[in-house]
């Protein structure tokens, strides 16, 4: 298996998102691997509560917004060392709700990573992932108090307000995709429990896997045996802020022969 993946071409995968992809890191990276032929040079933007439009503040971190980070000048633009296209996933769109956002600066958020992918990768195979609706509209005003105390402190937005937005946000969401002919994943009621928007430990292989078999080369699954996945840590990113002070770490923090990730 490792001679056959390191033969292959390498692949740049793109992942876009916030906490999903932080507490699922472990499935993603499994699901990478599983659902893609060949090596992977993997690029990550996420981090819990990961802002498109802002820097964000989780407990003593803060992250530059999706848009402003360091990601955007650097290896991804080299067709040369990274291939002439990519598999791209965006999800966690709804957390710029909590900001202030409205729905339509987060879908011109969305829509303008998008632009600036294809400008680098004009191939590039897409997977956009809904709002959580499905779990949303069960949501009760006990269960929303409760989380917005503990995902978001200081919050004061109102379940009503968050809901329409998410609304407002999934019709815009539906669009671009017809918009921009990529393809649009539904979450599934049952990947979430109480907490509403973050995909329960047992559900998250399942929803990674179905997120990525929206990509065209889903189709060419690896029969990887168990002991052939690599299973490196949630990455550090590039460029973070801890206690006022500006902390850099080289990139890419993980290097393998048939693995690459960079984090930023």
């Amino acid at each position: 298996m490792a001679e056959s993946r390191n033969s292959a071409a390498a692949t740049t995968v793109l992942l876009f998102g916030a906490s999903n992809l932080t507490l699922g890191w472990s499935a993603v990276i499994r699901q990478l691997q599983q659902q893609l032929p060949g090596r992977l040079n993997v690029h990550c933007l996420l981090g819990m509560g990961r802002s498109w439009i802002r820097p964000s503040r989780y407990g003593v971190r803060v992250l530059p917004g999706i848009l402003q980070s360091e990601f955007w000048d650097g290896e991804f633009l080299d067709k040369a060392s990274c291939g002439i296209h990519a598999k791209v996933l965006l999800t966690d769109i709804g957390n710029d709700i909590i900001y202030g956002f409205t729905a339509e600066q987060i879908t011109a958020a969305v829509l303008q990573t998008i632009q600036r992918i294809r400008g680098h990768r004009e191939q590039s195979d897409f997977v956009l992932t809904r709002p959580p609706m499905n779990s949303l509209r069960t949501l009760s005003s006990f269960r929303f108090a409760v989380a917005r105390r503990l995902l978001f402190p200081g919050s004061m937005l109102t379940m009503q307000h968050v809901l329409d937005c998410a609304h407002e946000l999934d019709e815009r969401i539906l669009a671009l995709g017809r918009q921009e002919q990529i393809a649009v994943v539904e979450p599934r009621a049952e990947w979430y429990g109480w907490d509403p928007i973050h995909v329960r430990r047992g559900h998250r292989e399942a929803a990674f896997a179905e997120m990525m078999a929206g990509w065209s080369a889903a189709e060419q699954r690896n029969d990887c045996r168990a002991d052939a996945v690599l299973c490196p840590q949630l990455p550090t990113a590039a460029l973070q802020i801890r206690f006022g002070r500006e902390l850099r770490v080289p990139q890419p923090v993980y290097r393998h022969a048939s693995l690459q990730i960079s984090a930023w």
